[in-house]
């Protein structure tokens, strides 16, 4: 095995359109975060972006893009900030991941949703659930089985979206547009958001909007922005950014003004953005991992992702391995006690609103 450890911007021709093949051989990396676009896109914005490039008998078997950090310490690609993580391989190759780092100079690199070509590629780590919407058989199949399943969830949002029509206007979508200041709109609530959450903001790093702002731009086939908004009259309530493939919606960022919670926009906003990817003739949309009640309700299908890390046997990997040992003890605990985990979050909570008030940086 041959393994080089390049900036995505330094593939060539011929090396992008390998990773599309490889790509292309595993429905489940149909994922615009699997792309080579999305890689390339983020090294523009962060110089730490890198991708293992493996091959054997002169062939490229694999791409493993990557973020590394100081001490030989890489985690996935956008550090932790894409919704799928991906190692995109040859269909029936296992790859050793110990050894790809072992010739890339790496110690050990941190996974928290990886989906592999090859299960045997994860082989140690811990599986979580992904949640996604087949939309193959078009949105009405999708409500058919919506209704159901969640009878309830559609009445509510159908009540909501009444009400919503009689006080302030009919709720009326645009998806796919090139709005820049919807785009503002988004980033300005969804920091908001976090901050009220009390979970640190991304939106704070510059980099992380650039990238935003790169990717709504961007057209390709395997990867272009789509950004929707949602509006009440002339009013935007809510909006979206999302990726989208030649296959998969993958959702993103999304906000809404809270002034109109009580409509709950971003639920409605959900069912036009279904709506939207069936229209599109997409097979999914991927919700991504998590355990939000909304992804619940909305999702079809499940499927695995992995989380943890590969490691080398060496002093860098030992002393990282010490350092997350307790916080993956104590994330354990709360995730498997939910009445932990509800304390947790009304902790969270209040410290966002504290910080709210003061007006502190996300990123502190």
């Amino acid at each position: 095995m041959k393994a080089s450890l390049l900036r995505p911007g330094e593939l060539g021709a011929s090396e992008v359109a390998t990773w599309h093949k490889l790509q292309a051989s595993a429905p489940d990396l149909a994922n615009p975060f699997c792309s080579p676009t999305f890689a390339r896109a983020v090294d523009a914005v962060d110089r730490r972006t890198r991708v293992a490039v493996v091959e054997e008998d002169g062939a490229i078997v694999a791409f493993v893009p990557m973020t590394v950090r100081r001490g030989g310490i890489a985690t996935g690609l956008a550090a932790r900030l894409a919704g799928i993580e991906a190692v995109v391989q040859a269909p029936g190759r296992p790859l050793d991941l110990a050894a790809v780092l072992a010739r890339c100079g790496l110690a050990a690199i941190e996974f928290e949703h990886l989906r592999a070509g090859e299960r045997s590629t994860a082989a140690g780590l811990r599986v979580l659930a992904g949640h996604a919407v087949d939309v193959s058989g078009g949105y009405d199949a999708y409500l058919e089985r919506a209704t159901l399943e969640h009878a309830h969830a559609l009445r509510e949002a159908e009540r909501r979206r009444s009400r919503l029509a009689e006080h302030h206007g009919a709720a009326v979508f645009r998806g796919g547009i090139r709005d820049p200041t919807a785009l503002a709109l988004l980033v300005r609530w969804k920091s908001a958001q976090y901050r009220r959450s009390g979970w640190p903001d991304p939106l704070a790093r510059r980099w992380v909007v650039e990238l935003v702002e790169l990717l709504a731009a961007t057209g390709e086939l395997d990867l272009s922005g789509r950004l929707s908004t949602l509006s009440a009259g002339d009013t935007v309530i809510a909006v979206d950014f999302s990726l989208c493939s030649d296959a998969v919606l993958a959702t993103w960022f999304n906000a809404y003004d809270p002034a109109f919670g009580r409509y709950s926009p971003g639920t409605l906003r959900w069912y036009h953005v279904i709506e939207d990817a069936a229209a599109l003739g997409l097979r999914e949309v991927d919700l991504g991992p998590g355990d939000e009640p909304y992804k619940a309700t909305l999702a079809t299908t499940r499927y695995d992702v992995f989380a943890g890390a590969v490691e080398r046997r060496c002093l860098e990997a030992l002393v990282r391995r010490a350092w997350r040992a307790p916080r993956q003890a104590a994330t354990g605990y709360v995730l498997a006690h939910p009445r932990v985990r509800a304390g947790v979050r009304r902790t969270l909570r209040g410290v966002g609103r504290l910080r709210s008030r003061s007006g502190a940086s996300g990123r502190r």
